[in-house]
């Protein structure tokens, strides 16, 4: 069952039914954070049509491997292409419904959130800014710290770092290897070690490799 709520702008859905779950105590737990373009789904230019809709290597494995050791996960994604009347929220919602349907009911997906704005300005949801990334954490008493969040753009990265986002991963895959160069770049000027030394940054191949690295530092 999902909850949705929505403003012209952005939009929530929150699988209810997976909040027990995950949360049935009060303790912070950690969760992963995904774009959703390029990262779960192979990234079309501005995607409205479902038939289009593919999933990404790994998906199914990193998903069930989350699910099987209570890590919830959240997709954070810009969707600017509905402002810029390429299509619409109906069409968002037709290309979410047919990503869900490729992962498959028994999924770890707790909540999905997407905006629409094309600029940074007069908003706290559009990446970098991290807004959903804040929104999720607090309503799901997250603890951001020991989370990873996993992109294609240095705007996922920063939009974890700019969340407190421990442990940050950029893949090739999407536009991934178009952005390795500048994700480099930023990791490494002096200018900004101060705000990224009590963070991790990874840069890997595709989703399969984060999820052996996940599974060597958990056995």
């Amino acid at each position: 069952m999902q909850k949705i709520m929505k403003n012209i702008h952005e939009k929530e859905i929150i699988f209810e039914n997976k909040i027990s779950y995950f949360f049935n105590s009060n303790k912070k737990r950690r969760a992963i954070f995904f774009d959703r373009d390029g990262v779960l789904i192979k990234d079309m230019h501005y995607l409205s049509n479902p038939n289009d809709v593919f999933l990404e290597k790994g998906v199914i494995e990193l998903m069930q491997y989350a699910l099987h050791n209570l890590i919830p996960v959240f997709i954070v994604t810009n969707q600017s292409g509905i402002s810029r009347k390429l299509f619409t929220w109906n069409d968002y919602d037709a290309v979410t419904n047919k990503m869900m349907d490729l992962i498959g009911n028994a999924h770890p997906i707790v909540g999905i959130y997407s905006n629409s704005y094309l600029s940074l300005e007069n908003n706290f949801w559009r990446k970098p800014n991290p807004g959903m990334i804040l929104k999720a954490a607090k309503k799901f008493k997250i603890n951001l710290k020991d989370s990873i969040l996993v992109g294609d753009r240095l705007t996922d990265l920063k939009a974890g770092l700019n969340a407190g986002i421990g442990n940050l991963v950029h893949l090739l895959t999407g536009h991934g290897l178009n952005e390795r160069e500048s994700v480099f770049d930023f990791t490494n000027q002096e200018k900004q070690y101060s705000e990224i030394q009590s963070t991790n940054i990874y840069l890997m191949k595709n989703l399969l490799e984060l999820l052996e690295n996940i599974q060597k530092k958990t056995h």
